[in-house]
């Protein structure tokens, strides 16, 4: 019984005091009281009733963390969408850097990208096919050195003619230690909108050739 009165007044004496509402929320200042208070006036005949006691305390006081750290992970998680969303606002209207193996030839102008090589290419070929599969130019890049390499294509066919106006499928291979080998390609894309996913909150660029892709999908931007 004593014991039980000095948690009760350790919990919201000094409030019953004072004629304010008392206070129903244990801090952790008030856990290592509480914890003190028992160990004082424990039985040493009922440990397991003791040891309970100390459970519940425990557990109170972890619930209550786990709410305080949710609150925070939900402020943090609005300020990030907050800060994508100034990052993806100022790329609007800019053509941004991302890996793909498809680009839009327009009625002029060229389809210009990058080639990622791990190693040193004794030869490079870039393949360029229609929406059919059709090749339309195989264009020899020769050797290339090791990281990012750039290409560009007129926008001519194997006949030297202009290729008509619509979505081309590309593929880059290398020769890496004698052996062929697929590389992967980005390229340039211009940035029309931005979007955000209600469900996740995820926040998406929309590009004027229908892709739309995550923040960090783009590589730079210009």
């Amino acid at each position: 019984m004593q014991a039980l009165s000095n948690i009760q007044e350790l919990i919201g004496g000094s409030s019953a005091s004072s004629g304010q509402p008392k206070n129903t929320e244990v801090g952790q200042d008030q856990f290592l009281a509480l914890l003190v208070a028992q160990m004082q006036n424990q039985d040493p005949m009922q440990p397991v009733e003791n040891g309970e006691f100390l459970t519940q305390i425990a557990q109170f006081s972890t619930a209550s963390g786990v709410g305080d750290l949710q609150s925070s992970f939900e402020s943090l998680a609005s300020s990030l969408q907050r800060n994508q969303m100034g990052s993806a606002a100022s790329m609007l209207n800019r053509d941004v850097l991302y890996q793909t193996d498809d680009a839009v030839l327009g009625s002029e102008g060229s389809i210009d990208g990058q080639l990622s090589l791990p190693d040193y290419a004794s030869q490079v070929t870039l393949q360029v096919s229609d929406q059919y599969g059709a090749l339309v130019a195989n264009l020899p890049l020769g050797p290339r050195s090791t990281g990012v390499s750039n290409f560009s294509w007129d926008g001519l066919n194997a006949l030297g003619t202009r290729a008509d106006t619509g979505r081309y499928q590309l593929v880059a291979n290398a020769t890496i230690n004698g052996t062929a080998r697929s590389v992967p390609i980005q390229m340039y894309g211009r940035v029309d909108s931005v979007a955000v996913d209600p469900v996740s909150g995820q926040v998406d660029l929309q590009l004027v050739n229908g892709d739309r892709l995550a923040l960090n999908d783009v590589y730079e931007f210009k």
